[in-house]
């Protein structure tokens, strides 16, 4: 409760929450007779942190059928996206493939990448809806999202497909 308070400010690393969270830290782990293991012999040690962000004015995307005009997606308003490959410019063309929910759950006897079982995903975009699927008979833990639908495990299983990219749908509209 303390660490999770507002004066903490979301201890964003680099930022005044995340200094007051590491002075309030150390303060606790000092009240209760532990000793520092930091390398330098003090409480804390060095950790390299790489940033990534978008160029907004930069970032597009485009959605076409190749025989006419290009839907332009304005980057916050229809799109919010990102790459785990900093400093990279990437021009994709690639198709899109519709994937429903992008869930391969063997546990659950569920799989939306072996459906059609000609689908190769190489090179193409899936296509997912964010969340779990909506199912009425306890798999997928109900109402409560499980790790399949948080957006992590969708860009997880695309790359394991061996898809480009991984679109997801995060509301209907």
């Amino acid at each position: 409760r303390i660490l999770a308070a507002d004066e903490f400010g979301g201890r964003l690393p680099g930022s005044e929450g995340a200094r007051k969270t590491v002075e309030h830290i150390i303060a606790t782990m000092q009240a209760i007779g532990l000793e520092p293991a930091g390398v330098d012999g003090g409480w804390t040690q060095p950790v390299r942190m790489r940033g990534v962000t978008v160029d907004q004015g930069a970032t597009r995307v485009e959605l076409g059928s190749g025989k006419g005009q290009a839907m332009s997606m304005p980057f916050g308003q229809t799109w919010v996206g990102s790459s785990f490959a900093a400093g990279t410019e990437q021009l994709v063309d690639a198709e899109l493939v519709f994937l429903g929910y992008g869930v391969d759950a063997p546990e659950q006897q569920w799989n939306d990448y072996a459906r059609d079982p000609k689908l190769d995903m190489k090179g193409k975009i899936a296509v997912v809806f964010v969340g779990d699927p909506p199912l009425d008979d306890g798999r997928f833990g109900g109402k409560a999202m499980t790790y399949y639908g948080r957006w992590s495990y969708k860009y997880e299983a695309a790359l394991a497909a061996g898809a480009a990219g991984c679109l997801v749908i995060h509301e209907s509209e």
